[in-house]
Parts: C-alpha cells; structure tokens; sequence
C-alpha cells in the first residue's frame, strides 16, 4: 500500500495560499458577481418633456439614422446588460423581428468617434415588451416598448466620457421606424443621417432613455499588489 505524506501548513503558507486565492476571487467575481447599477438615466417627466429621435437603419426615408448619447463612469467596470425605451413611428409596429446593434463609442473632441468602437453586440428580437406608457403620456400616443438585452462582456474606462448608441434594423421605413425615447432638455447627445454616407457625427442634445448594469473591475494595483506579496511570501518560505 503506497502511503501519501502530508505535510501541515505553516502560518507563512496559509497567508501565501489566502492571497493567491483573493486575488483569483476577485478576478473571477468581476466575471460573474449581480450586477449593479452603473449608469441610469430616464425620461423625468415624459407629459412635458418626451421626445425621440430616430435611431434605425431604415429611418429617414431609407436612408438611416443613428442617435448616441454620452455617459462617463466613475470608475473602470465590466457592462453586462442594459435596458432601453422608444417607440416605433406613426403606431407602426414591424412585422419582422428587430435587431439592434448595442454600440460603445470612444470621443473625439465631444463627439463619438465612429472609427473608435469599444464593443459592440447584435441582438434580434422576436416579439416586443409594451410597457403600457404612451409617448408623451397621451391616450392617443406612440405605445412605448422596453428592450433589455446581454452585452458581450465590455470593460468600459471610468473618469472619461464615452458614447452609447442603440441602432435598430426594423426592416421598416419612416413610420415604422424606431425612436429612442430621450428627453429634449438633456445635455450633450450625437445624431447623423444618411449613414451611408455620413462618416462623422453631428452635436446634438438629449437624454436617451437606457440604464447600465455591470460590475466594477478590480483595481489593477491592487491586484498586482497582492501577487507580489504572495510572491515576497514565497520566497521567504
């Protein structure tokens, strides 16, 4: 019978071991912790203020549309999902089912830069959530739909400005169309048309209706920090 030899870890050992595995948690709850909150913002008061901007490869006669909105995270994080409100032109609902490519744009001098995509995700929706509103708080207004969505894991900076944009393929021209739900009397926001041909943004104003949800990254120096002190144990072990 082949006996196996265990040996007890010392003090010096099970700190080593206690710092190696923190540091291993903390990267790994980054990827899989429940998401918080990391950017909100909604229409305040949608009976004065609604509004809505185009925002669909079919809009603006068959030419497109595309609106984007600023957000500056106060720290580094990993989005995971987010949430966003429009309506389709004119009562229009599509027929066909809605794709929507969920874009992260860096800035240039204030405005998105098209040529600096930080992610991006496709989603196809296949059926539509009324939220019961109606835009503008009106019986006779647009219904309002909600869409929620998983992004590809995004590590997103903090303490810098960046761009959202929702761009929807609704397979429908003009009045069926989709909108996103902003509010007129935001700060800075981006639009362009004809996006064949629009290579650049133009400034704007509004805020888009959508909430960020996601986690924290870890502090990169903290995380080199507790590797080399496992390291420094070690040695001295």
């Amino acid at each position: 019978i082949e006996s196996i030899k265990t040996t007890p870890l010392t003090p010096l050992m099970k700190i080593t071991q206690f710092i190696t595995s923190f540091a291993t948690g903390c990267i790994f709850l980054t990827g899989s912790a429940s998401a918080t909150i990391l950017f909100s913002q909604r229409v305040p008061n949608p009976e004065l203020e609604d509004s809505a901007s185009g925002s669909d490869v079919d809009g603006f006669f068959g030419g497109g549309s595309q609106s984007a909105d600023n957000l500056t995270l106060a720290s580094p994080a990993i989005a995971h999902t987010v949430t966003w409100w429009g309506i389709f032109g004119e009562e229009g609902v599509p027929v066909n089912p809605v794709s929507f490519d969920l874009i992260f744009y860096a800035d240039a001098s204030g405005l998105p830069d098209k040529n600096s995509v930080l992610s991006s995700t496709n989603v196809t929706f296949t059926t539509l959530t009324d939220t019961g509103e109606n835009f503008g708080e009106n019986p006779w207004g647009d219904n309002v739909y909600v869409f929620q969505a998983n992004l590809t894991p995004t590590s997103l900076p903090g303490g810098e400005q960046i761009w959202f944009s929702v761009l929807a393929d609704s397979g429908s021209a003009d009045d069926g169309d989709f909108r996103w739900r902003s509010d007129d009397n935001g700060d800075p926001a981006a639009f362009r048309v004809r996006l064949a041909e629009a290579t650049t943004f133009i400034a704007a104003s509004g805020d888009f209706s959508f909430v960020l949800e996601g986690v924290p990254e870890p502090s990169t120096t903290a995380l080199l920090g507790l590797g080399g002190l496992a390291l420094i144990l070690r040695r001295r072990k």
